[in-house]
């Protein structure tokens, strides 16, 4: 079977996996930066989709995430009422997410497979999340098309990523790896990053409309993510399947 997965780019995540959970550990940025995911998709759902339950406003909604890891993002959008099923490449991964979500009394579907699998599965979902991860895929033109035959229509899906440009590899690699040490040395390979001009191209190609870029900033000092409208770094966007 065909798949975008990079082995290496799994080894990589699968060899620290136990420390998912540790907000000061090497996933620190991800806790960081996932209030500001949750916001902006429950806010990008909320124009799409029209939530009746305000407490709970993605109540009712199948989301998928794509790259799920050890489930920092499946546990925030379970919690505000969504269907979720996480899938990673990773099975060491899944097992970290399955036993938090134990944990935790959430109920949420772990599945060690690819994106391709789950396709050949033909399953679709409301929502698709793909966060921090298409700089870590071999194929990414074929990886998008999964990702959006994964999407029924009219469904949305979400990605976060990193542009590819000089500041993008000042902040995120020089800074963020070598001298800040946020990150593992080796987490990102620069021409691996997407520019939101290739990720719209990327959409359209699969049937799919971009419907907001929205820029983000972290600040060493405050140690937190905030929008922003510089998009030279990480951005978040939204594309919709026509």
């Amino acid at each position: 079977m065909d798949t975008s997965v990079n082995i290496k780019e799994v080894d990589k995540f699968a060899a620290i996996a136990n420390e998912w959970w540790d907000p000061t550990g090497k996933f620190k940025p991800l806790h960081q930066y996932n209030p500001l995911r949750i916001d902006y998709i429950t806010r990008q759902c909320g124009r799409v989709f029209k939530p009746k339950n305000q407490e709970l406003p993605l109540k009712g909604l199948r989301i998928l995430d794509v790259g799920c890891g050890g489930g920092i993002l499946c546990e925030a959008l379970a919690k505000l009422g969504a269907d979720v099923t996480g899938i990673d490449a990773a099975p060491e991964s899944i097992e970290v997410a399955k036993h938090h979500a134990a944990q935790e009394g959430l109920k949420i579907k772990y599945f060690s497979l690819t994106a391709e699998a789950l396709h050949e599965q033909k399953q679709t979902f409301d929502v698709v999340t793909c966060l921090e991860v298409i700089e870590h895929v071999d194929n990414v033109t074929d990886f998008v098309a999964t990702l959006s035959n994964l999407t029924q229509k009219n469904g949305v899906m979400f990605w976060s990523t990193i542009n590819r440009t000089p500041g993008s590899y000042l902040k995120a690699i020089v800074g963020a790896e070598y001298i800040l040490r946020l990150l593992p040395r080796g987490t990102h390979d620069h021409a691996r990053f997407v520019k939101p001009s290739e990720l719209r191209r990327y959409l359209a190609a699969s049937g799919c409309e971009l419907l907001d870029v929205q820029g983000v900033n972290y600040s060493p000092f405050s140690q937190k993510f905030t929008y922003t409208e510089n998009l030279d770094t990480n951005y978040l966007a939204v594309a919709r399947k026509n």
